[in-house]
């Protein structure tokens, strides 16, 4: 493994910060348009818990993308 260069590890984190940046921005995108109502009115009693399941999982991966 070769070493890097501080100049490169710098930009090594911006990228990293900027693709969070733009992930947590779908994240909340896809909160927003899960917690609406209309959304819920179309699913079915059986597709309910997986879907507040998931959104519980999707708001856990944003808060640690947000720090």
């Amino acid at each position: 493994m070769r070493q890097m260069k501080p100049e490169e590890a710098g930009k090594v984190v911006d990228d990293v910060a900027q693709y969070l940046r733009a992930q947590a921005i779908e994240m909340q995108t896809c909160l927003a348009g899960l917690q609406g109502r209309n959304v819920r009115l179309l699913l079915t009693s059986t597709q309910l818990p997986k879907v507040h399941e998931r959104t519980d999982q999707l708001k856990g991966l944003l808060n640690m993308v947000l720090g």
